[in-house]
C-alpha cells in the first residue's frame, strides 16, 4: 500500500501529457487537498490542465473522501479505454470530477464502491462527456450506483449499464440537485439499472413485453403488474414473445366474458389512462 496517490498531475499538465499502458494500484489518496482524514484520488490526482490517461488499469485504490480511483479538480482530462475496477471512496468510488470538461471514453468502470454516492463516477459541476463505457456492478450505498450527478448537465451516450446498484435509487444514474441529463443510445440492461432524479423527479425504467393471453403490450413493469398482466422482462418485445410465451400465460380476461379480445384491450387502456406513456399494443390471432 502506498503513502498517497500513485500518480499526481497537479501542475497544469496539458494535452501533450499522456500516461499510457500502466497499472495504477495500491494508492490511498492525497492528504494535501483537504487533510489526512479526507484523502482524495486513491490512484490518480489531477488538478487543472488537460492530461490524457489511456489504456491504463486503475484498480484496488482507496480514498477516504473523493475519487477512489481518480480525483480531478477543474480539469479537462481525457480518460480513454481504461479499466477502472475495484476502487472505493465516499463519493466517486471509481472517478470523482469537480468542474472542468473531462472526456471519459471507452473502457470499463466496474466493481467500484461508494460509501455515499457515485459508485462508478461522481460528477460535481463537471460538464463531462462520457461515451462508450461499460458500467458493470458498481455500487453506491445511497444513490447513483454507476453515476451520480449534481449541479451540471453531462452528455452520457453509447454506454452500457449492467448490474449496478444504489441503496436509495438510480442504479445506473442519479441526478441530484441542479442536475439534468443529455443522453443518447445508452443501454440499461437490468430493471435496477435505472435513471432517477432531476428537476422532474422522474424515474426511467426499461420497457418490456406484457402478456394478456394472446395480447401483448410493451410497457413498464409496474404498469403491467398493476393491470394484472405477466411481465416478460426488461427489453423483451412483443414480436418474439407473442409466439413463444403469451399463449401460455394467464388468460387476461378483464371483462369476464371468457374471451380475450379487443374489448379487454380497451379496458386495459382505460386502466392506464393516467399513465404518461403506455407504449404500443399488438395482437396475434
Amino acid at each position: 500500500m502506498g503513502r498517497g496517490p500513485a500518480v499526481r498531475l497537479v501542475s497544469g499538465e496539458g494535452a501533450r501529457t499522456v500516461i499510457r499502458g500502466f497499472r495504477i494500484t495500491g494508492g490511498i489518496g492525497d492528504a494535501s487537498v483537504y487533510d489526512v482524514n479526507s484523502r482524495v484520488g486513491g490512484g490518480v490526482v489531477i488538478v487543472g490542465g488537460a492530461p490524457t490517461i489511456e489504456r491504463c488499469v486503475i484498480a484496488g485504490n482507496d480514498a477516504v473522501y473523493r475519487g477512489g480511483g481518480l480525483y480531478a479538480s477543474r480539469s479537462s482530462f481525457t480518460l480513454r479505454a481504461c479499466e477502472i475496477r475495484g476502487n472505493a471512496s465516499e463519493k466517486g468510488g471509481g472517478v470523482y470530477a469537480f468542474g472542468g470538461t473531462p472526456v471519459i471514453t471507452g473502457g470499463t468502470i466496474a466493481d467500484n464502491k461508494a460509501h455515499f454516492a457515485g459508485g462508478g463516477v461522481f460528477l460535481d459541476r463537471s460538464k463531462a462527456d462520457v461515451s462508450g463505457v461499460f458500467f458493470d456492478a458498481d455500487v453506491a450505498a445511497y444513490s447513483g450506483g454507476a453515476i451520480a450527478v449534481i449541479d451540471t448537465r453531462p452528455f452520457i451516450h453509447g454506454c452500457r449499464f449492467l448490474n449496478n446498484q444504489a441503496g436509495i435509487g438510480g442504479g445506473a444514474i442519479h441526478l441530484g440537485w441542479g442536475a439534468t441529463l443529455r443522453e443518447a443510445d445508452n443501454e440499461y440492461v437490468q430493471q435496477g439499472d435505472n435513471v432517477i432524479g432531476g428537476s422532474s423527479g422522474r424515474m426511467r425504467a426499461v420497457k418490456g413485453a406484457c402478456c394478456f393471453g394472446d395480447i401483448c403490450i410493451e410497457v413498464l413493469e409496474q404498469a403491467c403488474l398493476e393491470a394484472g398482466g405477466r411481465w416478460e422482462g426488461p427489453q423483451t418485445d412483443c414480436v418474439s414473445i407473442l409466439a413463444a410465451r403469451c399463449q401460455a400465460v394467464r388468460p387476461g380476461d378483464l371483462d369476464d366474458n371468457d374471451e380475450v379480445d379487443i374489448r379487454d384491450l380497451g379496458r386495459l387502456l382505460m386502466i392506464w389512462g393516467e399513465l404518461e406513456d403506455t407504449g404500443e399494443a399488438s395482437s396475434e390471432r
